[in-house]
């Protein structure tokens, strides 16, 4: 099981503009890429992820501590999305049912970083730098 690194006096990695990092220790067989390579790749991918969320879907959200600020923003991969797609010629129609349900769900991919913002000021948010206590 991967356990989480900490620095040299035992605290975490904290940035000074407050960004907040984990390192884990090394998981055998693992890899990492920045592209789907085919079918069977993205496949395996969601497998993955499908299976990370199925095992952590029973913890507390109240107790999940620091949130990584600017992680999982979707309106973010989404304009990445944008870019990568306006410069592709796509002719496969697997892509294209791809590009469809993109689209398909594009209205209100902003909902929950709206809500974050209309929030904001509400009440205290560990991550929000100014919000955060340092453990260094």
């Amino acid at each position: 099981m991967p356990q989480v690194v900490r620095c040299r006096q035992n605290g975490h990695w904290v940035e000074q503009d407050g960004e907040f990092w984990r390192s884990i220790t090394y998981i055998g067989a693992a890899t990492t890429t920045d592209v789907i390579l085919n079918r069977d790749h993205a496949r395996e991918v969601g497998y993955g992820l499908g299976m990370f969320h199925s095992l952590i879907s029973d913890l507390p959200a109240d107790q999940a501590g620091r949130h990584t600020r600017k992680f999982h923003v979707t309106p973010a991969y989404l304009n990445r999305y944008d870019i990568v797609y306006k410069s592709c010629q796509i002719r496969d129609p697997a892509y294209r049912s791809a590009a469809a349900f993109v689209e398909a769900r594009r209205q209100g991919i902003d909902v929950l970083e709206a809500a974050l913002q209309r929030g904001a000021e509400a009440a205290p948010h560990p991550w929000r730098p100014q919000d955060q206590q340092r453990d260094d």
